[in-house]
């Protein structure tokens, strides 16, 4: 009876992260593809956004919104300034292509053609790389050695 107990939870467990999982926010969208350095529309407009509030103080773009459905799952994290660049973070919390995702890092010049954005994933090198790898942009993109998984695209010119 307690065996039968034990793999009646487990099995009540999984199916609530399956279903957690299937709840997530799904940052495909928002992002383009991510791994081919494709942003969206809504990805670009982030990046220009925050290089006209952080790099050039133009306190116009501090109202301007994203859509309502990213404003709500996307949460600021900090703001560093760099030698020659400002790194902007982003929490995330969902998914893009069903690997779940827990960061997006911006990095925007200052005066110069520093522009990269690195999505930071909940999971090990491994499965990044096998999920992405044979997509990944041979010119821009790149999934760094050390866990967690990530992919950066650098844009910078």
């Amino acid at each position: 009876m307690k065996g039968l107990l034990s793999v009646a939870l487990i099995s009540s467990a999984a199916c609530m992260a399956s279903q957690a999982r299937a709840d997530a926010f799904d940052f495909s969208d928002f992002l383009g593809v991510f791994e081919t350095c494709t942003p969206s529309r809504e990805l670009a407009y982030l990046q220009h956004r925050d290089a006209r509030i952080y790099t050039l103080n133009d306190e116009r773009y501090r109202s301007a919104k994203l859509a309502d459905h990213v404003e709500q799952v996307l949460s600021f994290r900090s703001v560093a300034p760099a030698e020659d660049s400002v790194v902007v973070t982003y929490g995330l919390s969902g998914t893009y292509v069903n690997v779940p995702v827990t960061a997006l890092i911006l990095t925007l010049g200052v005066e110069n053609g520093i522009q990269a954005a690195q999505l930071v994933f909940d999971a090990p090198r491994s499965v990044v790389a096998s999920y992405f790898e044979k997509g990944l942009s041979e010119d821009y993109g790149a999934i760094p050695a050390e866990d967690p998984g990530s992919i950066v695209c650098d844009w910078s010119t």
